[in-house]
């Protein structure tokens, strides 16, 4: 009696196990996870832009529309495009870069570099006798452009949701 309760619960055991690691007949953990990614994306604004991966290895891109349980509509340059959740390999999201605080915070972190180079550099950039206001002027200002340019790089897109 003893050994076929500690046999069925053994059996139990391993049974959960897999469910909880999604190994029974691929259902469990995987369907929640895309089922929360499919929440994302229908947490999405309208507006949002997106590019959408499809089955076919199309890449189609453009603004949300409205998603529902399964499909999702987006506006592309020709036009609304409804595309069946079961068509969709990918759904990613183009960050919002903030490209104007990030060019300002390049440009802010290279006037104050360029104008530290120019104080280190101290008699190097003028007549021997110290830094002059024009030579680290010129260098903030370099640096800040650098550093405008560098933060003005868009950042990509980030994945929302990916079926199996």
């Amino acid at each position: 009696m003893k050994a076929h309760f500690v046999t069925a619960l053994c059996c139990l055991m391993a049974l959960n196990g897999r469910l909880v690691a999604g190994e029974f007949n691929g259902q469990g953990v995987p369907d929640q996870q895309i089922s929360v990614q499919w929440q994302r994306v229908q947490s999405l604004s309208p507006g949002a832009y997106v590019e959408v991966s499809q089955s076919d290895k199309k890449k189609v891109r453009g603004r949300m529309v409205s998603t529902a349980v399964d499909a999702l509509t987006i506006a592309t340059d020709h036009g609304e495009l409804n595309i069946l959740r079961t068509d969709i390999r990918q759904v990613r999201l183009k960050r919002d870069s903030a490209r104007l605080k990030g060019a300002s915070i390049g440009a802010a972190i290279g006037a104050a570099s360029g104008v530290a180079i120019g104080v280190a550099l101290g008699g190097a950039l003028t007549d021997g006798d110290g830094v002059s206001l024009e030579a680290a002027a010129k260098l903030g200002a370099l640096g800040a452009g650098i550093g405008f340019g560098i933060g003005l790089i868009p950042t990509g897109y980030t994945t929302v949701y990916k079926s199996r």
